[in-house]
């Protein structure tokens, strides 16, 4: 069983280098329609967030962006005169990550995360948003199936 999750892991990993590798040559398009962002991230639309999930997080390592969602940067430096240089350089690339995660997300999500300050919160909202277990949601889909089988 231990083999299987290891295997499982190693293909993700593969699967987000391999991304990465073609947002770095400018090759990663969207698989079909209209909806993706200039830097070819599919928009989350409701029904993709994992696929949204892993394209974004590869284009965000590939801008080295990420460690602004996976939390070794994810809080501002305090504001005093000896981080004034980082302050300001953890603000671009926090307006950075912030300006790709929010233009990838479509108009009927985007007032979940339109007013969140930080890439690591509209990570987790999203995230909270789109994995959570939604007992009245699975409640109707029962119904629905029990009426099909009738």
């Amino acid at each position: 069983m231990a083999a299987t999750g290891a295997v499982a892991d190693m293909v993700c990993r593969i699967q987000l280098l391999a991304l990465s590798l073609e947002y770095a040559t400018g090759e990663c398009r969207h698989r079909g329609g209209s909806g993706s962002t200039q830097y070819g991230v599919e928009k989350l639309v409701g029904t993709n967030y994992k696929y949204w999930r892993m394209c974004m997080e590869a284009y965000l390592q590939g801008q080295d962006l990420w460690v602004l969602v996976s939390g070794a940067d994810s809080e501002v430096p305090d504001d005093i005169p000896e981080n004034a240089e980082a302050r300001q350089k953890w603000k671009i690339k926090c307006g950075k990550a912030l300006f790709a995660l929010r233009t990838s997300v479509s108009k009927e999500y985007i007032d979940h995360v339109r007013d969140v300050d930080s890439p690591r919160k509209v990570w987790e909202t999203l995230e909270r948003l789109f994995t959570k277990k939604n007992t009245a949601r699975l409640q109707l889909l029962e119904n629905d199936l029990a009426t099909l089988t009738q």
